[in-house]
């Protein structure tokens, strides 16, 4: 696939899922996960394209949805299927929704007015609010169970690990990178003369050139769990009623 379109692919995918992303581990995902990742509408990518002032419309188009194919040509068979990023992005929807509905409560559960005025009420329903949340609630925790436990048997390629197990051990390694960046920014020795004009010396106990050789090797190995994470979400598949 062409550098070319791959980044105007790229380019067109929601933030959400950018911001999750990088470029470089979209593009070494299978050309077939490429393809199918994250489908949208012809008119919202063209939407997006104005947006961003990137005008260059690819002729080449077939990874994108027809405006006529909705959610509701799809099967219920499909429409339960989604991949782990999908679901991630999911929850981070019905999540917003609840918040709306949270806010709309908080700002119209009261109405103010003055005597000898007439009330009017506002189109809060506290019933339907509790219930809309009860939804969005049980969607969210349907999500969050099915994608945790996919996480606990999902293997991530080339570390020996579940999905769950990788996330820890990213934490973990970038606290480490972390750590080591502070010491290799020392020097192996340095003097300093102190107030009554002593000369004092200061020095590390560790090797500083080899701290500096580790945290490069770290430094790819968290790339490459990073990548090979995203891979996971993409290429693997839960089953979720919503």
């Amino acid at each position: 696939m062409k550098d070319e379109k791959l980044k105007r692919m790229y380019l067109g995918l929601p933030k959400e899922v950018r911001d999750q992303l990088s470029f470089e581990s979209y593009a070494a995902l299978p050309e077939a996960v490429i393809k199918h990742l994250t489908p949208f509408t012809r008119k919202e990518y063209k939407e997006y394209l104005d947006d961003t002032g990137y005008f260059d419309f690819p002729e080449e188009d077939d990874y994108l949805w027809a405006e006529e194919d909705n959610e509701e040509n799809f099967t219920e068979d499909k429409k339960m299927k989604i991949c782990h990023m999908q679901a991630m992005k999911q929850i981070k929807e019905l999540e917003a929704q609840k918040k709306a509905l949270i806010d709309f409560e908080d700002n119209n559960c009261q109405v103010s007015y003055k005597e000898d005025e007439i009330k009017t009420m506002s189109d809060y329903d506290y019933a339907k609010t509790r219930e809309g949340i009860r939804e969005l609630d049980a969607k969210i925790r349907a999500v969050r169970c099915a994608l945790a436990a996919a996480n606990c048997v999902v293997k991530v390629d080339g570390f020996d690990v579940t999905l769950g197990e990788a996330l820890i051990l990213l934490a973990q390694l970038q606290n480490e990178k972390t750590q080591l960046e502070s010491l290799a920014s020392r020097k192996q020795k340095r003097r300093a003369v102190t107030y009554n004009g002593v000369v004092e010396y200061c020095e590390c106990v560790y090797d500083v050139d080899e701290v500096k050789s580790q945290l490069k090797d770290l430094r790819l190995r968290i790339s490459d769990l990073q990548i090979a994470i995203d891979r996971a979400n993409l290429t693997n598949y839960i089953e979720v009623d919503i």
